[in-house]
């Protein structure tokens, strides 16, 4: 299991959506940040 971090402090506050690719396939995350 591997985990990531993101520094995302210097993007406007929104809706985001990060596309992850790993070996086991592509996954779509959506996140608010206020």
């Amino acid at each position: 299991d591997l985990k990531q971090k993101i520094n995302v402090s210097h993007l406007p506050s929104g809706i985001y959506f990060l596309k992850v690719a790993s070996n086991e396939g592509i996954t779509s995350l959506k996140f608010v940040k206020q």
